[in-house]
Formats: structure tokens, sequence, C-alpha cells
């Protein structure tokens, strides 16, 4: 099997544990992994802290980096500013993933000019692509506009060689394992069903 410093890096923003569990369980040999949480639209604090501790447990299990982002809300806030009340999956929901994903890959455009020859970086993703309650196709060109404006490569669930019921299916059996927190929302405050 390769060292660690052989594979390329990947990137992986995180929304959840639940959604990075059977993306990482089938990535996680092949790539050297840093699930990047970064989610200023989870609120309360509460929620996003639970959600933060299953996504770090699960990379502490699964052997993968962490690494968190800034609790910036008011910039999230600022950003869907005149979309709080869209429906979910709406446009407030395109200008969340756009906020998110292009903050991966400028984490990831500031990393590759720190990264040696033997420590390549392969691209970002994003769990957001396991969710069945999420389009991937505006997932991906979000991404692809993210790759234009970063110069970095944003990898399609295609182009990791993965598809969306082995995430589902090995996600469930590594959450069930492990027994992470599974929420029951988006995250944002104006897509709270708990209540």
């Amino acid at each position: 099997m390769e060292s660690k410093k052989e594979r390329f890096n990947l990137i992986l923003h995180t929304c959840c544990g639940v959604c990075a569990a059977g993306i990482v369980g089938l990535l996680k040999d092949r790539f050297a992994i840093t699930l990047f949480f970064y989610n200023p639209n989870i609120q309360p604090k509460e929620e996003y802290e639970r959600r933060k501790q299953a996504a770090r447990c699960l990379a502490k299990e699964l052997q993968v980096g962490f690494l968190e982002g800034d609790y910036d809300v008011e910039n999230w806030l600022e950003a869907i500013e005149g979309l709080e009340h869209e429906l979910e999956g709406g446009e407030r929901c395109l200008v969340c993933f756009r906020h998110r994903i292009k903050r991966a890959a400028f984490l990831a455009r500031e990393w590759q000019k720190q990264l040696s020859p033997c420590g390549l970086l392969l691209g970002i993703s994003t769990t957001l692509l396991a969710s069945h309650l999420k389009d991937s196709d505006i997932l991906q060109k979000i991404g692809a506009e993210a790759e234009k404006e970063f110069n970095i490569k944003f990898m399609s669930f295609a182009d990791l060689a993965i598809n969306k019921a082995e995430v589902a299916r090995l996600g469930k059996e590594i959450v069930s394992n492990l027994g992470l927190y599974r929420q029951k929302y988006c995250g944002c405050r104006f897509s709270d069903y708990s209540e």
C-alpha cells in the first residue's frame, strides 16, 4: 500500500459526520484526506458544536485530517441577506453552498502553495454531494465556478470513482458503528425542521 506521503491530498468540505462517513470510508486508502469543517450556516451554536464533534470523531476513528474553518456567522448572514424567506432548496441554499465550497477552494489554493512536491493536492470535494436532499448537478456547477476562480480541481463522485449508493451504504454502517450524531435538519435557522 502507498504511504500517505505518496498519496494525493484531498480537501473534503464536510457539513457533518453522517454525510462524510461513506465518502471517507471509500477514499481513505486512496487519498490523504483532510475534512474541512466550514459551516457558519449551522445554528444555533450548540447544533454546530454537535456536528463538529461528530465530524472530528469520524476523522479520528478513520485516521484522516480535520481542520475547522471560522464560525463566521455574520459573513454568512451577509451573503444570504434578503433570501431568509426562500424555501428550502431555493436561492438561499445555492448562495450557502457557493459560500462554503468557495471557502474550501480558497483554503486549498493556500495549501497548494505550501505543499512539497511529494504532497500534491488532488483537489477539493464536498460531502454535500452525498445528501439525497441536495441536487448534485447544482453542486457540480458551483464546484466548477470555484475551480475556475481558484484554479483548484473540484472533484465529483465520478472523478473520485464512487457513487451515491456506495456512499450511503457504507456511511450508514460507519455511522451506526461509531454512534455518530444524526441531525434532523439542514443546519441553518431558516430550515430548522425540529420545531
